[in-house]
């Protein structure tokens, strides 16, 4: 019985280890949101202007709009995101509309906004990660060849500048969704997510550019990460549990096994001498 005790002792500080071991959360090292926009029409330029959370790793709802007008020209962003953070869940959602318009002769109207999420992390040990994500990159108005840029991208990186996941989307896709799944290692990591948009109106005979542009991109994503138990971890709790198998086995085997015939034969013998010497009248 006590070598079960001390067996079923080894087996529980094993398991309270390897807890212990999984139980440290990823440490947020660093917090890259933020939003950003700018205007100009001929010669009103209206000054770029970033929006940032109210304090690190803090939850985020902010939304930022820039106008800029000169006759009939003008141009117009709006961005926003709306993100929580914690250390093993990252949820935002951003968005990026841009619209310009250039309708009188030599008018020129442009603008641009950005909504980006980005988030550094270190991990003590190795974990799995899920990744979901929706992204959109919408080209929703133009007149002639009015240019500008939509575009979404979502993308891991570690400190030797690799990325274990990368997606884009731009051009002519419209939407994207999907899920992946990954082991990230011990060390740092980060987790980035821009929508940008830029638009462009331009009515300069000769020029190329159509007076019209509208662009919309955002993305919302899901990013979660599950600790995986370290190997020297599994492996001693492993050797404890077997430990305490070969313990129980072999209580077990003392139990119900029973000792040869000639050692029975033997211990029959003496306990009938020593029954008979004690029932012996003395003389």
């Amino acid at each position: 019985m006590r070598g079960v005790l001390q067996s079923l002792s080894f087996a529980l500080l094993l398991t309270i280890a390897v807890g212990q071991d999984t139980s440290a959360d990823p440490i947020l090292v660093a917090d890259g949101r933020v939003l950003g926009r700018g205007a100009r029409v001929n010669d009103l330029v209206v000054d770029p202007f970033n929006v940032t959370p109210p304090a690190p790793f803090a939850f985020f709802d902010g939304v930022t709009t820039v106008t800029a007008s000169e006759g009939s020209a003008n141009a117009t962003a709006t961005v926003s995101l709306r993100s929580a953070v914690s250390p093993t869940r990252f949820h935002a959602t951003g968005t990026a509309e841009s619209f310009a318009n250039a309708p009188g002769v030599g008018d020129v109207a442009s603008t641009f906004g950005f909504s980006h999420f980005g988030i550094d992390f270190e991990l003590p040990f190795a974990y799995r990660f899920t990744l979901t994500d929706f992204m959109v990159a919408d080209d929703l108005e133009s007149i002639g060849t009015g240019k500008g840029a939509r575009l979404v991208n979502v993308f891991i990186s570690n400190a030797a500048a690799s990325f274990p996941f990368t997606e884009s989307l731009g051009g002519g896709a419209r939407r994207r969704q999907f899920t992946r799944t990954g082991m990230l290692p011990a060390g740092f990591h980060s987790l980035q997510a821009d929508a940008i948009t830029e638009a462009i109106g331009n009515s300069i005979p000769g020029s190329g550019v159509g007076p019209l542009s509208h662009h919309r991109a955002s993305f919302e994503l899901d990013f979660q990460l599950t600790p995986v138990p370290e190997p020297t971890s599994m492996l001693l709790l492993g050797s404890g549990l077997i430990a305490f198998g070969v313990r129980r086995f072999r209580r077990t085997a003392n139990v119900w096994t029973y000792p040869p015939i000639s050692r029975r034969h033997d211990a029959t013998a003496c306990a009938e001498s020593r029954w008979v010497s004690r029932s012996r009248p003395s003389l």
